[in-house]
């Protein structure tokens, strides 16, 4: 098999699994406005700090699997772009940090919710 087909093969694999996570940490920032909407008031103190805590520590554990899986997706995709003289958008330290702060605006912005479904601002 050719060495440019199975790395393209290798590269969509890696970009299927990295689709996977993406779709977990949708379903967990979106199941998280739902309890704010839905209980977020009601909620006790321990019972929030449990919430968030897991939502934290889940949705960075799925960051770093998204950014972890798209580094070795442009790692590998590097030597097709280098083999065929185009050069990449962004270098590697920019994509790392653009990813990262992009992915964790989701989880900032559904704790931002829920701290204004628990301290609504008096009309």
């Amino acid at each position: 098999m050719d060495k440019r087909l199975e790395t393209i093969q290798t590269v969509m694999a890696i970009a299927d699994v990295q689709s996977t996570h993406v779709s977990i940490y949708l379903t967990i920032i979106f199941a998280y406005i739902v309890v704010a909407y839905v209980a977020g008031s009601k909620l006790r103190r321990f019972q929030l700090a449990t919430a968030t805590f897991i939502i934290v520590a889940a949705c960075l554990w799925e960051l770093m699997m998204i950014t972890t899986l798209g580094q070795s997706a442009a790692l590998i995709g590097r030597e097709i772009t280098q083999s065929s003289g185009v050069q990449p958008f962004m270098n590697e330290m920019m994509r790392k940090w653009f990813s990262r702060v992009l992915w964790s605006s989701g989880a900032i912005a559904a704790l931002v919710f829920m701290w204004n479904v628990r301290h609504p601002k008096a009309e």
